[in-house]
């Protein structure tokens, strides 16, 4: 064998062994955000890896988690919601983000149910007098919208109750 071919051969074999060592599937990566620089640079290793749709799917979790660190008071103003997050997903799979995310949101919608379901409640004891038919109109108006929007809130939990089934039946390989 010519040097050329050696090289080449070995070449190969080298890329081989640097594609077989990492994860084949993009959403078994571990997300590496330590620091904001070290985060800033592990989405632009991944890049391409993800799809669109992927980037999207993680990006909302992101957003989801922020909204529980904020809403839980574990940290306050962007640089301390933003540490708490990376704290919270360094080392994750980019899956267990997903799902992190997804379960985030369904705690977050099952939260807006019952602060509506409250306030559904508290509007039912309202009374007006009854030849008061502006009043009238207007409490049915009220629990009329609100109504619709309980039924909008419990579309979205069954959905997304099944989408946290669905990334946790898909766990199993990406922990």
């Amino acid at each position: 064998m010519t040097r050329r071919r050696i090289f080449c051969v070995a070449g190969l074999l080298g890329l081989l062994v640097l594609t077989a060592c990492g994860p084949s599937e993009p959403t078994a990566r571990r997300v590496s955000a330590r620091t904001p620089i070290a985060f800033s640079i592990w989405r632009s290793d991944v890049g391409s890896a993800l799809t669109p749709e992927q980037w999207q799917e993680f990006d909302t979790a992101i957003q989801e988690m922020k909204y529980r660190i904020t809403a839980e008071t574990v940290a306050t103003g962007t640089e301390a919601v933003d540490e708490a997050l990376r704290e919270r997903i360094n080392g994750q799979t980019v899956h267990a983000v997903f799902l992190l995310g997804a379960r985030a949101r369904l705690d977050r919608l099952r939260s807006d149910r019952e602060q509506l379901e409250h306030l559904m409640e508290v509007n039912a004891l309202v009374r007006t007098r009854p030849d008061d038919e502006a009043s009238i109109a207007y409490l049915r108006n009220i629990h009329d919208r609100q109504a619709g929007e309980l039924a909008d809130l419990k579309e979205k939990i069954a959905s997304q109750e099944a989408k946290v089934r669905q990334l946790e039946a898909e766990a199993a390989p990406h922990s």
